[in-house]
């Protein structure tokens, strides 16, 4: 039995185009396969980036792209401080606090993510700053409603910064160089092995500042003067070990080691020797799987263990005019009655726990477990006995 079928080609879209049609005879239940050549005039593919995605989500958020921050020498505090609705309080110079703040909200209400994990404002250990603006792929501001994935205790906003995902093989170094004696060097390096999946990074900073800007004495009749202790230097270098292929669908381990020197500039008084030190480790591990027990499961762990303390042993004072006085405490002391030595050790965990499932296109149901612990250990008392057995009888009395 031989039917006819008339076999039609048409493209609604392009309308100037011709249609083009042909009749066949074939068989019944016969298959047929003709291929007919049609040139196109004009394809257009139309997509969403990150950023226009995350614009569009049913909360308000702000992001910073690279437009915003490739090619500029200014931190990222900097950046932030041009945002709508963000207002950054810096206390001085280089490597001094800064506090951020999201439409009035500060503190523990507004939490700080470096790619999804929390961190401190007024961390001693890493900060917002210490990360290369040629390092980030994009700054999100959410204001008012944080993600539920992020976990952690902010409630009125967020800022997150998301790092560059680098090349297969890729090296970047930079070096800055500032008013105030100031310098920056940064690097970067991965590496990944395509049959194994494992990829290797490795980077770091260095960051050294006089910060001996002229400042006004208000106390002293508006004299200006220059801040000749407030010396800053910063190291910081971390690794990371990534692998894409075994039972999650993403294994990471990373690791941070910081040092900090930082003097302590004087405003009622010229003070000359007192600093802040602190050396730091951090570990962290990240597994994610998409279908572990139900679809989507992230598990972030971090550890970090710290020493900081304050060293203020001067035996003398002195004022704006340059007049010496003896300390109030027969041990020593700039800043206060009493001297200090001290080491400060902190050791902290951190567990998050996220598992998103999907229901459909509209809805999900996700489950964020965060968990922290802190165990410090004041060794202030025991160091100011070590700095004593170790100082002239004459001068310890």
């Amino acid at each position: 039995m031989v039917k006819r079928l008339l076999i039609g080609l048409g493209l609604a879209s392009f309308a100037s185009l011709p249609v083009l049609s042909k009749e066949y005879y074939i068989e019944e239940d016969s298959v047929l396969t003709k291929e007919t050549p049609i040139e196109l005039r004009e394809v257009k593919v139309m997509g969403r980036s990150k950023i226009r995605k995350l614009q569009e989500v049913g909360m308000p958020v702000s992001v910073l792209g690279q437009r915003q921050l490739e090619g500029t020498a200014n931190n990222i505090n900097d950046v932030l401080a041009h945002a709508t609705g963000i207002t950054v309080r810096n206390t001085g110079g280089v490597g001094s606090a800064s506090r951020v703040s999201v439409r009035g909200l500060e503190g523990k209400r507004m939490g700080i993510y470096i790619d999804e994990a929390a961190i401190g404002q007024l961390s001693d250990y890493m900060s917002l700053n210490d990360i290369p603006t040629d390092m980030i792929e994009r700054i999100e501001i959410y204001k008012g409603i944080v993600p539920y994935r992020f976990g952690g205790s902010a409630l009125g906003g967020a800022v997150n910064v998301v790092t560059k995902e680098y090349p297969p093989v890729y090296l970047d170094a930079s070096y800055e160089f500032a008013s105030f004696n100031t310098h920056k060097l940064n690097f970067a390096f991965k590496r990944t092995n395509a049959a194994t999946g494992l990829q290797f990074g490795l980077g770091g900073c260095l960051a050294y500042s006089d910060n001996n800007y002229t400042m006004t004495l208000q106390n002293l009749d508006n004299r200006k003067v220059k801040r000749d202790h407030d010396q800053f230097k910063k190291m910081m270098v971390g690794g990371s070990i990534k692998a894409t292929k075994w039972y999650f669908d993403e294994a990471k381990f990373e690791f941070i080691v910081t040092g900090t020197r930082a003097e302590i500039q004087g405003i009622d008084s010229d003070i000359r020797e007192a600093y802040n030190h602190c050396i730091s480790g951090i570990a962290a591990i990240k597994l994610a799987r998409d279908n572990f027990l139900i679809d989507g499961l992230d598990f972030d762990g971090c550890y970090s263990y710290g020493k900081n303390g304050l060293v203020d042993k001067a035996m003398y004072r002195y004022d704006w005019d340059g007049n010496r006085y003896p300390a109030v405490s027969p041990y020593g002391g700039e800043q206060g009655n009493y001297a200090s030595d001290s080491d400060n050790r902190t050791h902290d965990w951190v567990g998050k726990l996220n598992m998103n499932y999907l229901l459909n296109e509209h809805h999900t149901i996700n489950l964020n477990l965060y968990a922290t612990h802190t165990h410090d250990k004041n060794l202030r008392t025991s160091s100011w006995i070590k700095a004593l057995a170790t100082r002239p009888i004459s001068q310890a009395a």
